[in-house]
């Protein structure tokens, strides 16, 4: 784990999109929303809307992260955050489809989508990010079920594919 200077040198793991993701969210997304919005403003034209909703949806891939930091993960999606005690962790794979699903004890297993498909610098992909994690759940006192003999791991049932509630 990477040591993060704004927490007072506690461990903190970042995972965010794809720097080219971001970097595609931090420009595109501000013109689309400038050009929906005048659109609307001063034509009246509806589909300013179209863009307005294509630049906040743009915009809001800036603040998805999932964040390993004392003792807790916080999964900080479009629009819902999800978090537990990292010794509540019971498993952590990679679904078929390549997406990293979680599930602790006392809660519903869900995905999470924000990560990178592959490792860049200190931000780690989808086939770190398990590893990662289930050594930082095993640190802080988690017993977690077996790691999968293969390297994906279909999810458990009920888990959501869109919105994990």
């Amino acid at each position: 784990m990477k040591t993060c200077p704004m927490t007072s040198g506690s461990n903190v793991l970042v995972a965010r999109p794809h720097s080219t993701k971001r970097l595609v969210a931090a420009t595109a997304g501000p013109v689309l929303t400038l050009v929906g919005l005048a659109a609307l403003a001063w034509k009246g034209n509806l589909l300013g809307a179209v863009f307005l909703m294509a630049g906040l949806y743009l915009l809001s891939d800036l603040w998805r992260r999932v964040t390993l930091s004392d003792g807790r993960l916080v999964a900080q999606g479009r629009v819902s955050r999800r978090s537990f005690d990292l010794s509540e962790l019971r498993q952590v794979a990679v679904s078929p489809t390549a997406v990293v699903w979680v599930q602790a004890h006392h809660m519903p297993a869900f995905y999470l989508r924000m990560l990178a498909e592959s490792t860049s610098g200190d931000n780690p992909g989808i086939w770190d990010f398990p590893q990662r994690l289930r050594a930082a759940a095993e640190s802080s006192g988690a017993t977690p079920e077996p790691s999968p003999a293969a390297d994906t791991a279909p999810p458990p049932l009920g888990i959501r594919p869109v919105f994990s509630w």
